[in-house]
């Protein structure tokens, strides 16, 4: 716990450096290096595929796609790049069919385009009005459900939430947390209106609050199907106490699509 502790209390501020005071491509190119390493992750650490080449492909274009949303180039660009993408997968599957399989690509184009478009859903977040102060409220969604389920099952845990997968939830924890992260979107909202004179649209953010952490929970659960499966721990080391990028931001990866839908559509500052 306290290496735990401590790898937060170095990690926060640099995390808060790049959001808050750094240029948005030093963000586009921290996400384009955490977007290899959750394919390389995915792929690699899980056993999942076995091909470098299949790899490095995945994680080549897992680092294009932040790039692809920095520079707002046209869907076109991206329905290029992923049919590229298959194409040379499928094709190292015909040509190396005795060491490729079907089920590798099909994880290489999970790990190195599903993720990794997901997970790059910050940087139009952070493009947009306002987006310093709206990029915080996914991250508020995923780990404010994770520590208050955390707690509340611990205090008032009994009935096993996903007893194969993840033996330590808790129904109780997962419903204390979906209402924890749903209070503290609250909270972060008062602050926004109060001391940044912002106006927030309460409903959408009580929506997305009580949505968010129930889709961050699926995530957290997802991905931790994959770890049970695969016979691994962690998906890295990366970060002491953490794990790697999959264990940090699995729930964050889960919740991004539907905050920046639910943002596009109904707006959660205005």
């Amino acid at each position: 716990m306290l290496v735990r502790i401590l790898a937060a209390a170095v990690l926060l501020p640099v995390f808060i450096a790049v959001i808050y005071f750094a240029p948005l491509w030093v963000a586009a190119c921290a996400l384009c290096l955490l977007c290899a390493l959750a394919a390389h992750e995915f792929l690699h650490t899980t056993g999942l595929v076995r091909s470098r080449a299949v790899i490095f492909t995945a994680m080549a274009f897992a680092a294009l796609i932040p790039w692809w949303r920095y520079f707002a180039l046209d869907a076109a660009w991206l329905l290029l790049a992923t049919f590229l993408m298959v194409t040379v997968l499928f094709t190292m599957a015909i040509l190396r069919h005795e060491s490729v399989r079907a089920p590798e690509i099909f994880a290489a184009l999970f790990g190195g385009a599903v993720l990794p478009f997901f997970l790059s859903l910050m940087l139009p977040v952070l493009e947009s009005a306002h987006g310093k102060y709206l990029v915080l409220m996914p991250f508020i969604a995923a780990w404010m459900s994770d520590t208050c389920a955390y707690f509340g099952g611990t205090f008032f845990g009994k009935h096993k939430l996903a007893p194969t997968i993840s033996p330590k939830k808790t129904v109780e924890g997962s419903v204390i947390g979906i209402v924890g992260a749903c209070l503290f979107q609250l909270v972060y909202a008062f602050v926004l209106m109060r001391c940044f004179d912002l106006s927030v649209n309460i409903p959408a953010l009580i929506a997305f609050g009580l949505l968010g952490a129930a889709v961050g929970q699926i995530g957290d659960l997802a991905l931790s199907l994959v770890k049970r499966e695969c016979g691994i721990k962690d998906y890295g080391k990366l970060m002491p106490g953490h794990g790697g990028v999959l264990d940090r931001f699995d729930s964050v990866i889960f919740i991004l699509p539907l905050f920046y839908a639910m943002d596009r559509i109904f707006g959660m500052i205005l």
